[in-house]
């Protein structure tokens, strides 16, 4: 795995959640699971500075289930 695949893979984990069909909030519980992987891939590859990085953008996602102003939770792509 190239490093910058674990970056361009979380994020496109949020498009294809919605594509499934799940809500705001299943979507952001899966994704946080998807980062957790992919940090776990790098911390094992001692890809360190990586695994801070993708770390760090784990845990500034903005979801409604972290916080109302960003929306219904319930909400889905239909």
């Amino acid at each position: 795995m190239y490093i910058s695949d674990a970056f361009f893979d979380c994020d496109s984990e949020i498009d294809r959640a919605f594509a499934d069909g799940l809500t705001a909030e299943d979507v952001y519980d899966r994704v946080i699971d998807y980062y957790n992987e992919k940090i776990l891939e790098l911390k094992e590859g001692k890809h360190y500075d990586a695994v801070v990085a993708l770390e760090y953008n784990r845990d500034h996602l903005c979801a409604p289930s972290v916080n109302a102003k960003w929306g219904d939770k319930r909400a889905r792509i239909v």
